[in-house]
């Protein structure tokens, strides 16, 4: 592959344009995240009016993340060299990208809680996304759990009555928790939250010490069911085959509940809260 160094003149959204040293344009992938003027770069093709190249440090990543991920897909924070502006990530001079539902995430245990850092895996992709979605409304998962153990339910779920009421503003997003305790008096918690109408559900694990004060475990996914499957899932709180399941994020260790509160209101999608608007209801 063709290796050429690159004089950029004008970044836009996702690329820069540029030349080469002979003076040939150059259409840059990801030529927008270099702030230096000059770069290397990887020729992917040669138009009659330009070449298209990407820079070095995101240019054929996907064999050195596949020699990294364990049986999760997810990341050891341990090999990540330095959390770059825009969330890039740098693992051995090349450059990846958290999956875009937890950017969030990311940004807070790198930049906020670094002592969060070591004990997490991460889902990290090769390529950017730039996503958009309605605004969602729903409860926060700190506000569920508070609701759910003041009514000494075990399994609820916590919906919003008058829908409507939001359509025009955005869409609606009920959630669904499960509470038990084992034989070692330890917590096990179920969250899953959706909204009609879209076949991905966010879902979230967590194993908790008996006060409920301190999580020993905490991960987050997200799942694919049909909306027929998704309906019997939140209607009837029956787990049922599902179809695609991510892992995207995993923290082990003695971690604070206000964290966990703090890295899942970052993860489930809200980006307005009606807590006063759900009722619970015992399934």
């Amino acid at each position: 592959m063709e290796k050429i160094k690159v004089l950029i003149d004008e970044h836009r959204l996702g690329y820069a344009l540029g030349k080469t040293v002979s003076g040939e344009i150059v259409f840059l992938m990801n030529g927008d995240l270099i702030d230096d003027k000059q770069t290397n770069a990887f020729v992917l093709t040669k138009e009659i009016d330009c070449v298209i190249a990407e820079i070095e440090e995101t240019f054929n990543n996907e064999s050195l993340l596949q020699n990294l991920v364990d049986k999760d897909k997810l990341i050891e924070t341990s090999f990540v060299n330095t959390v770059l502006r825009s969330n890039i990530i740098d693992i051995e001079g090349k450059w990846f990208f958290p999956d875009h539902r937890i950017k969030k995430m990311v940004k807070y245990i790198w930049f906020d809680c670094p002592e969060l850092w070591n004990d997490s895996k991460i889902s990290l992709i090769t390529e950017r996304v730039q996503s958009s979605r309605a605004v969602h409304f729903g409860v926060t998962f700190q506000s569920a759990i508070e609701k759910v153990k003041k009514e000494k339910f075990h399994k609820a779920r916590l919906y919003c009555e008058n829908i409507k009421d939001f359509s025009e503003y955005g869409v609606v997003a009920e959630m669904l928790v499960n509470i038990s305790t084992d034989k070692n008096k330890l917590i096990n918690l179920k969250v899953w939250q959706g909204v009609k109408e879209e076949h991905e559900v966010f879902y979230a694990h967590g194993i908790l010490n008996d006060d409920g004060n301190i999580f020993f475990h905490f991960d987050c996914a997200v799942i694919d069911y049909s909306i027929t499957d998704k309906e019997i899932l939140f209607n009837n709180n029956t787990e049922i085959k599902r179809g695609g399941y991510k892992k995207l994020f995993r923290i082990d260790g003695n971690v604070d509940k206000h964290h966990i509160f703090d890295l899942a209101n970052r993860f489930f999608p809200l980006d307005d809260l009606v807590d006063e608007y759900f009722k619970v209801e015992r399934v």
